[in-house]
């Protein structure tokens, strides 16, 4: 097995990443934390990219762009789960990057990781481009031999740490839109469906960790 297919070692930086997710912790506590844990995979040169990052420029860039669909087209009742996928998309230059998107689904059920799929809500400007995971799908090109490492251990940890942001910092009738409540998940579409947890009334309730 190459050291770029460390299947323990991804596991670990989740772990790590869910940990803080579960605890609401900061994000720029957070992150260094998944960065240290992914460091003897992925090296020292992108572990330094890592911790440059422009994490809080990204994070609000994410939560403006998804609390604005939201309040602009509020996915109805019937909505149970919102999905924050990541979609690998073309940009200049023939390059492609990795970019958040939000979706709901009619079906919630924390049991069943692929509620997401075949999404009901589903608007054309559900997507947040941002700058963090820009550079790190760019960084891909430089460091081939990592770039199943910088999409799993960086990119989607990330994207984990962005979105339990983005749900604690909502105002839950936003999120809501109308429902009593409603799962939270995200992960790559062609990965492993993660559910984060649950919004109520009260807030975000993250999931409990195995």
């Amino acid at each position: 097995m190459s050291k770029d297919l460390d299947f323990k070692a991804a596991e670990k930086v989740t772990d790590t990443a869910l940990r803080h997710v579960a605890r609401g912790t900061p994000i720029l506590d957070a992150w260094p934390d998944v960065v240290k844990a992914a460091r003897p995979a992925i090296g020292p040169t992108l572990a330094a990219l890592a911790l440059r990052l422009p994490i809080v420029e990204s994070l609000t860039t994410v939560t403006a762009e998804f609390a604005a669909l939201l309040g602009r087209d509020r996915p109805g009742p019937a909505i149970k789960g919102l999905w924050i996928g990541l979609v690998e998309l073309a940009a200049d230059d023939d390059r492609t990057e990795w970019v958040p998107y939000i979706a709901g689904s009619r079906r919630f059920n924390p049991d069943n990781p692929d509620w997401p799929v075949n999404p009901a809500w589903f608007p054309d400007d559900c997507y947040a481009p941002n700058p963090a995971l820009r550079t790190l799908s760019d960084a891909r090109r430089k460091h081939a031999k990592h770039s199943w490492a910088i999409e799993t251990m960086l990119i989607e940890p990330l994207t984990y740490l962005m979105v339990s942001r983005f749900v604690r910092d909502t105002p839950p009738h936003i999120l809501l839109a109308g429902a009593k409540r409603r799962g939270i998940g995200a992960g790559f579409d062609e990965g492993d469906h993660t559910t984060l947890g649950i919004i109520t009334p009260k807030g975000f309730e993250p999931a409990k960790l195995p």
